[in-house]
């Protein structure tokens, strides 16, 4: 189902079984033990606000993609909303050749920070660091060997 759609239905007209993508975290507040988040919810057709009920005051992220299960829509002194009773929120998994890289990224940023510290360290012992040596104790550091 499309917001193009969801706003052309009915007031209290209740739908569910379709995903939508979350594009603003508004607001949030607590009633009793539960949390609503309010957040806008959107898609290609469009926009549509939207207050879902959480058991917890973590937010969603931005871009989440969020799997209505049952909701209503409702008045708002601007248009509709949907108020959303059951949801799931899609999990994210990325593609190998994106693990991959990101794992080449990181080890980058742990070389990186290994030979700022050795740097430093021979630095303040007044020693001038010589390239070899450094990459020697990087990979020491890094590989245990």
């Amino acid at each position: 189902m499309e917001i193009k759609q969801l706003l052309e239905m009915p007031i209290d007209y209740r739908t569910g079984g379709f995903a939508l993508t979350c594009k603003t975290i508004k607001k949030r507040w607590q009633i009793d033990n539960l949390w609503v988040h309010q957040v806008v919810l959107t898609d290609t057709t469009g926009d549509i606000l939207a207050d879902i009920v959480r058991n917890s005051n973590i937010p969603f992220n931005r871009g989440s993609s969020i799997w209505i299960i049952a909701c209503e829509i409702q008045p708002t002194e601007t248009g509709k909303k949907l108020f959303v009773h059951e949801w799931k929120q899609e999990s994210i998994t990325e593609p190998p050749d994106r693990l991959s890289w990101a794992k080449e990224e990181e080890m980058g940023i742990i070389a990186g920070k290994v030979r700022h510290g050795l740097v430093c360290a021979y630095l303040q012992s007044g020693t001038e660091p010589e390239k070899d040596e450094i990459r020697k104790w990087m990979r020491f550091i890094i590989t245990g060997e």
